[in-house]
């Protein structure tokens, strides 16, 4: 997948479209078609793979695709995807520390 990816765009930080390159194809598409889904619903977690953060990232939702996890939040009723990691290193400090940042962008 190219950068460029004008459907990805439009739900993804710009960075994550970098991190989709370490993604395996087929988990990639998987991880598109849930967060489309999960954007026709009224809310993220009406979604079966998409859970609600707790503490101090309750802002946040973690969509599960196999040893992937992708961050997303939701702002002005669009999903937009913050970060995708794999399972070993998603959660740690660094990372919880990018979706916060990168939640803040535009």
């Amino acid at each position: 997948m190219s950068y460029q990816d004008t459907e990805l765009c439009s739900l993804a930080h710009q960075q994550v479209l970098r991190e989709f390159e370490n993604v395996p194809d087929p988990v990639e598409e998987r991880i598109r078609n849930a967060v489309k889904s999960a954007a026709r619903k009224g809310h993220p977690t009406d979604h079966p793979k998409i859970r609600q953060l707790g503490g101090q990232h309750e802002q946040y939702f973690r969509l599960r695709e196999g040893e992937w996890r992708a961050f997303l939040d939701k702002r002005g009723g669009h999903l937009r995807v913050l970060l995708v990691e794999q399972r070993k290193n998603a959660y740690r400090e660094d990372n919880l520390t990018k979706v916060r940042m990168r939640s803040r962008q535009r």
